[in-house]
């Protein structure tokens, strides 16, 4: 009597097709993965300014602003000569200037619990920022829902009128 050893063909069919999946299973939640972190790195940056943008108004009791677009945001700064003028904050320190949003993600702003229509003009000039932050340290009350067409989860960077920013996720 013959004994074989090793595996028949049906067998090794049905690893490699269970290993398919499971590597199927693995590259699209890592890719869901992925660009949920690039998301939530956009979004702490930006906290982090807001944060920043809050600070320098007390220190150096100065009213700031930030204006949104669908493809960019800025700092501004409130002059107050014989006019009232919304200048850039401080051109030459490039942490201060236009900052590009990746064309991946998506804001939505609500302010003071009205939904705002951010210009999707980047020509249109910028009358007032939507988001003010004031010396005494209040800032405008705002949500603003930042997500990603790659994956459900969402992230939102919340301000109270005291000045308590927050990041919180949610789907």
């Amino acid at each position: 009597m013959q004994t074989r050893s090793g595996f028949t063909l049906i067998e090794l069919l049905i690893v490699i097709f269970i290993m398919g999946l499971f590597t199927t299973t693995l590259v699209f939640r890592y890719s869901h993965h992925r660009y949920f972190l690039a998301m939530n790195s956009f979004s702490h940056l930006l906290k982090s300014e807001m944060e920043l943008a809050r600070q320098q108004a007390i220190l150096q009791v100065n009213v700031l602003g930030l204006f949104i677009t669908p493809t960019y945001y800025q700092f501004y700064k409130l002059k107050t000569n014989k006019t009232l003028q919304w200048v850039p904050l401080n051109e030459k320190d490039t942490f201060w200037n236009k900052t590009a949003i990746p064309a991946d993600i998506y804001f939505n702003l609500r302010v003071n619990n009205n939904g705002i229509l951010l210009a999707q003009n980047n020509q249109q000039p910028m009358t007032s920022p939507q988001i003010i932050f004031l010396p005494n340290g209040e800032i405008t009350p705002f949500v603003l829902t930042i997500r990603n067409q790659y994956t459900p989860q969402q992230l939102q960077i919340i301000a109270h009128a005291g000045g308590d920013i927050s990041l919180e996720e949610f789907s």
